[in-house]
């Protein structure tokens, strides 16, 4: 178990060495955090990296729920939801902006994969807000198949 404790607000990296009798030891583990400022809404995402809707048939669809959540202490405003590459993925219905997620509750959104097409498709959701982070990005792949 490691936790993070920041001692002030900026970005922190670290290295672990993880030594064992493993023929690969010792194992390097880098880690990184951000300190934020107390009271500063936070943004964390399920999935949090990338949505994959695996084989879909061109022209049906498949839905994956996004759920985003503020993990921070104040009211997290989300002020835009971009979807940019292939136009066969979006994000559905996206309500008014700004969306204000309070402190410890979630709000969703569903991401949709409608191939037109056969093979490999990928695009990335940006989720722009208040959070004082990057803006988060989620991958989503795809891959259309023969009716």
């Amino acid at each position: 178990l490691m936790a993070f404790t920041p001692s002030g607000v900026g970005d922190s990296a670290a290295v672990f060495d993880i030594a064992s009798n493993d023929v690969h030891s010792p194992y390097r583990l880098a880690v990184s955090g951000r300190g934020v400022a107390h009271g500063a809404p936070r943004l964390a995402t399920n999935p949090s990296r990338a949505a994959v809707f695996g084989s879909v048939r061109k022209n049906d669809q498949r839905a994956i729920l996004l759920q985003m959540f503020n993990t921070g202490s104040s009211d997290l405003h989300v002020s835009a939801i971009n979807v940019f590459g292939s136009s066969d993925f979006n994000a559905g219905a996206v309500p008014a902006f700004p969306l204000t997620v309070a402190p410890g509750t979630e709000s969703h959104i569903t991401l949709q994969y409608q191939p037109t097409g056969i093979g490999d498709g990928q695009a990335t959701v940006s989720i722009v807000s208040d959070d004082p982070r990057v803006s988060c990005k989620i991958q989503m792949k795809g891959t259309g198949i023969a009716l």
